[in-house]
């Protein structure tokens, strides 16, 4: 049997038990640094989606208190004259952390709020009642349907109007309520739930290598436009108009760069 300057054994059948037991165990180090890896990788991102999950419904829920509280505010400050009522639809953009670019989805968030203060029943508030709508900023404000003169507005219902036909049906929408509504598939005018979506989206990344290092530079350009159908009441013959209320909840047009330091 030679031994080493190590004085561990060359040869012999201690020599080879002795190389087989460091081989294993480097091998053994090996496998448990390989698995460690692996268990990384799946739990890791197993944690990014319930992160994103709760980061997603985390903005929800508060987008909505916030928007519940500042609409009531401001229907409190539009009610001096009587009674007014305000819809705010505001298009969250909420990121999404799998995403290369934290691209995310734009989720609408709706609140609505009624005001009416008590007056004198001799003295009731002149004028025709009207609501308003607030979608990202646009605001468009309709006449709503009266018992007095529940044909003539913007905003009606049709079984709000159906109820007023049965008491009076001299009313000129009351021959016309099946016409204006029902062959239209529509129970309410003004604005209408949901909408057309269009995203646009464009990524690229771009890298040069020159003897002074490497730059990369990577463009975003993405955009989503939502746009929302309004119905009114035209004129006495029962026509529906249509126009769209568009908006832009989210624009990104970006450009960066990094360069190696020298």
């Amino acid at each position: 049997m030679t031994y080493g300057s190590d004085m561990m054994p060359r040869s012999g059948f201690l020599g080879r038990q002795m190389r087989h037991s460091v081989v294993t165990h480097h091998s053994s180090l090996i496998t448990r640094h390989g698995q460690a890896l692996i268990e990384l990788a799946i739990f890791g991102s197993l944690v990014l989606m319930l992160l994103g999950a709760l980061l997603n419904y985390g903005l929800t829920a508060d987008y909505n208190q916030q928007l519940i509280m500042d609409t009531f505010r401001r229907v409190l400050g539009m009610a001096s004259g009587g009674s007014a009522s305000l819809t705010v639809i505001r298009d969250r953009y909420i990121p999404s952390p799998s995403h290369p670019y934290a691209l995310g989805s734009v989720s609408p968030v709706i609140a609505s709020a009624e005001v009416v203060r008590m007056h004198d029943s001799e003295n009731p508030p002149s004028g025709q009642p009207v609501t308003t709508v607030d979608v990202n900023g646009t605001q468009r404000q309709f006449t709503v349907a009266s018992p007095s003169n529940p044909c003539d507005a913007e905003v009606v219902s049709y079984d709000f109007l159906k109820a007023q036909c049965h008491q009076n049906s001299s009313f000129w929408c009351c021959s016309k309520l099946d016409q204006i509504f029902l062959q239209n598939g529509i129970s309410r005018t003004g604005l209408q739930l949901g909408g057309v979506r269009q995203t646009q989206q464009a990524t690229a990344l771009d890298r040069a290598e020159s003897a002074s290092g490497v730059t990369t530079t990577s463009h975003l350009a993405w955009r989503d436009t939502i746009s929302r159908d309004v119905v009114t009441i035209g004129n006495t013959s029962g026509t529906l108009t249509h126009s769209a209320l568009t908006t832009t909840p989210k624009d990104e047009n970006e450009q960066t760069t990094w360069t190696t330091p020298q």
